[in-house]
């Protein structure tokens, strides 16, 4: 019979089975708690100090303390660049609802075009989200105070106070000092800094060309905000530094004076330079414009209206226009025949009012009867462009290149300014690489009287005016900040030679047979010596010469030709340079010489009663 199975005990069986079940879940209990606690214990030791500095950005924010930028100052101490304490709306965009439909309210409060709000939007993309933007600018005290009483209805926008740009003669000076304006997206991905949103750059002129020591340091300070971003207190602070302050050699009354007296004309410029110095007493380009519609960011209506202006109000002609020099470039011809050595400061052509130059004949456009026999200093006085043709062909292309260089031409000036223009002194090795073709006795002819390819800045024409009138006979180097002492070189050519043009200067002003006479001055303490020019910007044809010449007020304005003047003062003892430059506004003495008449007149009378520089540490 078989054994009969052992029962098994059933409380027993389910106390062991919950007696492992318990084992399994405590063991994995245990190991849970170990972990929670390895976890604490890492997060404790090792990674406390992250979470603290994380948990620090949540309660403490560091704040920017931009400075204020430093003056620029005239030659007297004037300010023509000067800050003001102004109210800006401003925008965090991670702290707003939706960043649209908030600036859609301001757009009906403040005016904001829908393009400048569109053009707000999209450089707000390209910056985190939260760094402040500013909505508006130059906000009066009564629209503050009636954000502050909204300003729950704004989450993330405030009003915060700060400096603003400020020009107080910005026709007058736009062009020279230039201007700031907000740093645009490329400048803003070279330095974190640029993104912040009051931050200034120099962008033209001497705002741009000292920018550096202009702007200053930034200071910061660490504040300690509650839930609602508001300040609980200040935890630490490093001030800032404000910018170096800068005094310009110009003259603000002068500056004033030239810019309205060129501004009589649709488009040009003057420059005026003391002749020992070679300081900057007036620059100016016309027409101008309000250089304080780009501080706070310019609105697109204003940008538009600039760049289409058809007088070019943006473009600095003083330095970056390019004209031929035409009978301003004689003065370099004479003295390059003379310094040669192959023609006597004696000699003498006869004009007969052209000459043949192999098939095609060159007229001599002052006196097409001619002018009979001439010397240097008369044919300078009469313009007579015959007496250059000649003496030009004698000494060739590469002696006429080499003093105009001499004289400043083909070179920037060095002037403190951005992005000068060198000009143009062209030649056979010029010709042959740029037009592919060779140099040709026709091409000095041209060069002779200052048209062709040779271009020069209207700065460039007053830097030649001020070496050819400085008695020691120095290439004088234009400057817009002084210095107690200056050394130039010397030009190298004979004193009789300067002697001669100068005095060739002084009769084409003085003398009853001067192209100028009728605008001489007539205070016998402030006489000028000066030279006229009037530049074709096309070439006549003969089909157009047989028709008859259209009189240049009847051609279109582009077409019309450029009027010229360079002069200096007085006349025994020069002091003072300058050259003029209307564009299309046709014959020099016509146009040209008044203006220089006046100008060199005013300055004379301006600074004959005024004293030097006043430097940084006088003020």
């Amino acid at each position: 019979m078989a054994k009969r199975r052992k029962r098994e005990n059933p409380l027993v069986s389910e106390e062991q089975r919950f007696s492992r079940r318990s084992l399994l879940l405590g063991g994995i209990q245990g190991v849970l708690g170990l972990s929670l606690i390895g976890r604490l214990t890492y997060l404790g030791s090792y990674k406390g100090s992250t979470y603290k500095a994380l948990s620090d950005e949540n309660r403490i924010k560091v704040q920017f303390l931009l400075p204020k930028r430093g003056l620029i100052k005239d030659r007297s101490g004037k300010i023509v660049a000067d800050n003001h304490q102004t109210y800006r709306l401003m925008i965090v965009p991670d702290q707003t609802k939706n960043v649209r439909e908030t600036l859609e309210k301001f757009a009906i409060r403040y005016s904001l075009e829908k393009e400048d709000m569109e053009d707000l939007i999209e450089s707000m993309r390209y910056k985190p989200k939260f760094l402040a933007s500013t909505v508006v600018d130059g906000l009066s005290w009564k629209e503050v105070c009636r954000f502050e009483a909204s300003m729950r209805d704004f989450p993330g926008c405030f009003i915060e106070r700060g400096w603003s740009r400020f020009y107080p003669y910005g026709l007058a000076t736009a062009h020279l000092i230039g201007y700031v304006q907000t740093p645009s997206r490329d400048d803003q991905n070279k330095n974190s800094l640029y993104r912040l949103a009051d931050f200034r750059l120099g962008k033209s002129g001497i705002e741009k060309e000292l920018d550096e020591p202009l702007r200053g340091r930034v200071g910061y300070r660490r504040i300690e905000v509650n839930s609602r971003t508001r300040t609980v207190q200040e935890l630490a602070r490093q001030e800032s530094r404000s910018g170096s302050n800068t005094t310009l050699t110009i003259d603000l009354e002068l500056q004033n004076y030239v810019q309205e007296r060129m501004a009589q004309e649709k488009s040009g410029s003057c420059a005026v330079l003391d002749v020992r110095s070679g300081e900057v007493l007036a620059l100016t380009s016309s027409p101008s414009f309000d250089a304080n519609l780009f501080t706070n960011g310019i609105r697109s209506k204003d940008w538009k209206e600039l760049a289409s202006d058809p007088y070019g109000c943006l473009h600095n002609k003083s330095i970056h226009g390019l004209y031929p020099p035409g009978s301003l470039f004689k003065m370099a011809v004479a003295l390059a025949a003379f310094e040669s050595g192959i023609v006597s400061s004696t000699h003498s052509v006869v004009c007969k009012g052209y000459i043949d130059v192999g098939s095609h004949r060159f007229h001599c456009w002052h006196k097409h009867g001619g002018h009979g026999r001439l010397s240097v200093v008369n044919a300078l006085a009469q313009s007579c462009d015959i007496y250059f043709y000649e003496v030009a062909q004698l000494i060739g292309a590469e002696r006429l290149k080499d003093m105009a260089l001499k004289l400043g031409f083909g070179v920037e000036s060095g002037v403190e300014l951005p992005h000068e223009k060198a000009g143009l002194v062209p030649g056979p090795d010029w010709k042959k690489r740029v037009k592919g073709v060779n140099w040709v006795r026709g091409d000095t002819v041209n060069l002779s009287i200052g048209q062709g390819a040779l271009l020069a800045t209207p700065l460039q024409l007053a830097v030649m005016t001020a070496r050819l009138a400085n008695l020691e006979g120095k290439a004088v180097k234009p400057t817009l900040l002084s210095s107690e002492s200056v050394s130039f070189e010397d030009l190298n050519i004979k004193k009789l030679h300067l002697d001669l043009i100068r005095k060739g200067l002084d009769r084409t002003v003085n003398s009853p047979y001067g192209l100028a006479y009728r605008n001489r001055i007539i205070e016998s303490d402030f006489t000028m010596a000066g030279k006229t020019a009037t530049c074709q910007v096309r070439r006549i044809s003969m089909a157009e010469r047989k028709k008859g010449i259209i009189h240049n007020d009847q051609r279109p304005w582009e077409h019309r030709d450029h009027a010229l003047f360079s002069g200096f003062a007085p006349v025994h003892n020069p002091k003072y340079a300058l050259a003029v430059v209307v564009e299309h506004g046709g014959a020099g003495g016509r146009v040209a010489a008044p203006l220089g008449h006046d100008i060199l007149l005013k300055t004379q009378q301006i600074m004959s009663g005024k004293k030097g520089v006043i430097r940084e540490e006088e003020t």
